[in-house]
């Protein structure tokens, strides 16, 4: 005699419950690679060449190569070793991860802008596309001396400041705006703290109602840069 269980459960959908048969492991390891790994290695590629600077490169292959040279002796080695690599994986997934700001703040920048408010209001603003990319290479020296530092530029490849946009839409009014941003870090209280990783150092707002274009200026980059200097991360 032969038993057959057949295991199955219901999942609830839009008010509806479904019947449908359970998902098995290989269904639960596909989608863990098609939208985690995916992504993750993607990210990795498109900011492939934040990884390149002298440090990850030489230093830390080379150091790692040295140690195990004395493999056998002890387990000290061994730490020394692997360390390096460690290092090397927790640079590569801090600088390849998604700039990731304070988006609370900017929409405060917004909302308390009486131009920018009289024609979009929290209630039926929307937002229709939006992206931000790490700024490839080094600025302009005259603009940013800082980043001259051959200490700094040992560690890094890039300075870490973003450009990017919002687009938004009101349902009410109409209207759409594509607010187009920078960011750079900026140090905090302490003199090797940073304060805030994506400060908006220059903002803009490019509204169209009816046909009408006006550019409303939140935070310009000329005024910022006389107050406020980039934050070098250096590790």
């Amino acid at each position: 005699c032969v038993h057959i269980f057949l295991f199955f459960f219901f999942q609830a959908e839009d008010g509806i419950r479904d019947f449908c048969l359970s998902r098995g492991l290989g269904d639960v390891y596909k989608r863990q690679v098609l939208y985690r790994w995916v992504p993750a290695l993607r990210c990795w590629w498109d900011r492939r060449h934040r990884m390149f600077d002298p440090f990850s490169v030489y230093v830390l292959p080379g150091s790692s190569l040295f140690m195990f040279q004395f493999w056998e002796l002890n387990l000290g080695f061994k730490i020394l070793t692997v360390l390096p690599w460690f290092t090397l994986y927790v640079r590569t997934r801090d600088k390849t991860l998604d700039p990731d700001f304070k988006e609370t703040y900017l929409r405060d920048m917004i909302y308390k802008n009486p131009e920018i408010s009289e024609l979009f209001r929290e209630e039926t603003i929307h937002v229709l596309d939006y992206d931000c990319e790490y700024d490839k290479g080094y600025p302009n020296p005259e603009k940013f001396p800082e980043f001259e530092n051959s200490v700094w530029r040992f560690f890094n490849t890039d300075t870490s400041m973003c450009t990017g946009h919002f687009t938004f839409g009101d349902v009410e009014s109409g209207a759409t705006m594509v607010l187009k941003f920078k960011t750079m870090p900026i140090p905090g209280k302490f003199r090797y703290q940073v304060g805030e990783p994506f400060y908006f150092y220059d903002l803009r707002a490019h509204i169209t109602q009816n046909g009408v274009f006006k550019e409303v200026v939140l935070a310009d980059e000329n005024e910022t840069l006389k107050k406020i200097r980039p934050f070098l991360f250096l590790f």
